[in-house]
């Protein structure tokens, strides 16, 4: 305790004789830094995230704002072939200041008088694709496939991520045994 008030007194004592010499530079500086001793600061973070299992799709961006800043910025949205951006998590994300453009894949951020933490989370949601099923015959002289058999494809419909529908068709491949 005897030191922080010996430094206190030191510390006026050079002040008021900087303060005869030059009277700016020493006011502006000491009140730099009680600014900067008080300033609070928010982070501003994006996270990008699978609705179905909740991992993430990406790293989440993330920012940090002094207290009562405005900010605006465009960055790139995160693009994962199969999924889009869920409409609910567009909305929410609106609410807090951040438009999500699925068309031009950006997200632009426009915080005004940030005054809190703000937290926003992009679901991503799988989509229905089409996929095409390719059934080839193995010949009953080795391992290999039979060249002379004509591929059976079928194309389906199923969700990014999950086990397809496909199942093998019926077809006698190999000869009775009668």
């Amino acid at each position: 305790m005897g030191k922080s008030k010996n430094f206190l007194m030191k510390f006026t004592a050079s002040f008021i004789i900087t303060a005869m010499i030059i009277v700016s530079v020493p006011v502006s500086l000491w009140i730099f830094a009680v600014e900067a001793a008080t300033a609070v600061i928010h982070t501003v973070t994006i996270n990008y995230v699978y609705e179905d299992s909740g991992s993430m799709v990406a790293q989440p961006y993330t920012m940090k704002l002094k207290e009562g800043r405005s900010f605006t910025k465009t960055i790139n949205l995160v693009e994962k072939s199969g999924f889009t951006v869920s409409a609910d998590s567009i909305t929410a994300a609106a609410e807090k200041g951040i438009t999500v453009d699925t068309a031009n894949q950006q997200v632009q951020i426009t915080i005004t008088d940030i005054r809190e933490d703000i937290n926003v989370v992009l679901y991503y949601t799988a989509s229905q694709q089409r996929y095409t099923v390719k059934h080839h015959y193995q010949n009953i002289n080795n391992d290999n496939y039979d060249a002379d058999k004509p591929v059976v494809t079928e194309t389906k419909m199923g969700k990014v991520g999950t086990m397809t529908a496909a199942e093998e068709p019926l077809q006698q491949v190999f000869p009775a045994l009668v």
